[in-house]
Order: C-alpha cells, then structure tokens, then sequence
C-alpha cells in the first residue's frame, strides 16, 4: 500500500517548496508547526473549498513526543490512502535527518475538526417552495456527519425548489432541491436562428421545461414544424446553435 507525505522543515525560507533552518534539530515548538502544516495541507487536498483558518487542531499526546525530534531536522506524516482524519486520530510520522533519511518513528493522537458553510432550512419547507432567505441560511459548522454533497453558498441554492417537503434543520442537497424552470412545458416563445450575417426569428413551441443556459428542444410555428433544439436565453427566448 502507498504511503503518501508532505515533509515540513522549519522555517526561515521557503526553497524549492521546502521550508528550510540551519539549526542542528527541530525544538518543540517547530515540531508542532510542522506537524499541523501537514495535517492543514492534507486536510485541504482532502475537502475542497477549505482554508486554514477552518482547521482545528489538537495534538494529545504532544508532551509525550515534543522531544522525539531532538535529532532530526525535518518531520513528515506518513499518511496512508483516503486517511480519515477527522475526530481523535492516530498519525505515525517519521523523523529525518538534513539527508533526508529516517532516524525515528512516532505516532502523535491528533483530535481534527474541520468547518466549512453549509445551506439549512430554517423551518418546514413544503414541495415546490421556493428557496429564499426567509426560510433557509448559511451556516458555519464542522463537516463531521454532514452530506458530502451539501451546498456551500447561498448562490447555489437561491431560487430553487424544494424537491420534496424538507424538514426544520435539513442539511440542502441536490437531491433534495431542484431549479425552477423559466419557460414551461408548452408555452409559445421566440427562436432566433444566426447564420452569418443573417437573423431570423420565429415563433415556435416549447416540447419540454427550460432553464437558464441549458438546451431545450422546440417545435418550429414556421411552415414544416420542424423539431429544433436551442438554448434558453430568458424566459420568452431561445437561441439555435444546431437545427
């Protein structure tokens, strides 16, 4: 099985993406930095759209190894494959020398709390209700037990519907809300075709539900009622990119 690692010196410079000191060994202090620069890196390689400032970090035992690396002037995790970090942990890093090469192992119990926003209903919402500010929020809380597919901002879940009646504290999914289309199933819009220099619009049908900037097939007004498929402009128009 791979092992994967980022290896943190102690800083003075930042060289080939490496921090680097000449002191002779790593003090307690910098051993700590170390190890929660890596834990931060992997922690935001693992959840996208994370920063450091919503990672929180407690090393347990860390006056038990402060001085493991009294020899040693670079540490690395040593992370295995999808390594869940969250909660208490148990993490082995390795000790290495200004060569690079191992000298000692350790474990550090780490307890790793990770934040980030999260779109939640304030109250009931019922099937086909829209999305607003009123009835749901932001908030900021830890993403241990949360949906992996959760909405973040208020952008992504404005104006939608709810896909079925969602409770009180529903945590907002693509499963469980929907966009709203802007032309309905049916209704009588205007298609404008553009070849070249030349412009032509027409009447026609819509054969499905449109929303914003997707596709949406269309049925021709205009002499062989031809079926098209365009791309919904606004709500009383649609644009041909192929006939």
């Amino acid at each position: 099985m791979s092992i994967r690692y980022w290896i943190v010196c102690v800083t003075i410079g930042l060289v080939s993406g490496c921090w680097s000191s000449s002191v002779v060994a790593l003090t307690p202090m910098e051993l700590r930095l170390a190890l929660e620069r890596q834990i931060i890196a992997y922690a935001i390689d693992q959840y996208p759209g994370i920063s450091s400032r919503d990672v929180q970090i407690s090393i347990r035992n860390f006056s038990e190894i402060q001085h493991d690396a009294d020899k040693g002037k670079h540490v690395a995790i040593l992370f295995q494959p999808n390594n869940q970090i969250l909660g208490i942990t148990v993490l082995s890093f390795t000790v290495l020398n200004n060569h690079l090469q191992e000298i000692q192992r350790s474990k550090i119990i780490t307890d790793i709390a990770i934040y980030h926003q999260f779109g939640k209903t304030k109250k009931l919402i019922r099937q086909g209700e829209r999305i607003t500010s009123r009835n749901t929020s932001i908030v900021y809380e830890t993403i241990k037990g949360k949906p992996l597919d959760a909405y973040h901002f208020f952008s992504q879940i404005q104006g939608k519907e709810a896909s079925i009646t969602l409770g009180s504290q529903t945590y907002l999914t693509p499963t469980l809300i929907k966009s709203v289309p802007i032309i309905p199933k049916g209704k009588t819009v205007t298609a404008t075709l553009k070849k070249e220099n030349i412009e032509l619009k027409f009447k026609a049908t819509t054969l499905e539900d449109g929303f914003l900037n997707k596709p949406i097939r269309f049925k021709s007004l205009y002499k062989d009622f031809k079926t098209m498929e365009g791309e919904v402009i606004d709500s009383e128009n649609i644009y041909i990119y192929r006939t």
